[in-house]
């Protein structure tokens, strides 16, 4: 079985680069760029405050601006979730592998949706072909599914 924590991990899980709070930090990171130019697009509420709905919502309807924000926020962090899958890949126990499923809080919104669709495509760019699903059921009612070998 592959380590929880291999060596390139560091000190923390090397599931915490891509995980809902790694999302967060991404959105704040953007953020505070978009400040430095004009008022922040997103408003004064802590980027956690704003919500997944929310953030969907300025995805779709927002200013160009605070979609802009969203969209790149996205975008970085469906390369880190990429980086992540690609260095699991790296394992031997995980070399036959063709499909990851992949649940939470950040998945089941539309922006989870979008990131994961994007770090599917980025894989594939590098000639890499694996599926990425998503858990549909809610994460406390899913419980743990496993995982098999052909």
């Amino acid at each position: 079985m592959a380590a929880l924590r291999p060596a390139w991990a560091g000190n923390g899980f090397i599931g915490d680069q891509a995980s809902k709070s790694a999302f967060w930090d991404i959105l704040d990171k953007r953020r505070k760029i978009s400040k430095k130019d004009a008022k922040d697009p997103l408003g004064k509420r802590a980027s956690q405050k704003i919500g997944k709905q929310k953030l969907g919502k300025l995805l779709a309807d927002g200013d160009a601006r605070a979609a802009a924000i969203v969209a790149s926020s996205i975008e970085d962090f469906a390369a880190a979730l990429q980086k992540v899958i690609c260095r699991y890949l790296t394992l031997k126990e995980w070399d036959k592998t063709q499909s990851i499923v992949i649940g939470g809080g950040l998945s089941a919104s539309h922006v989870g949706q979008l990131a994961l669709a994007r770090a599917e495509l980025l894989p594939r760019a590098e000639r890499i072909d694996i599926d990425l699903g998503m858990i549909t059921h809610k994460p406390d009612e899913a419980g743990l599914i496993g995982a098999t070998a052909c």
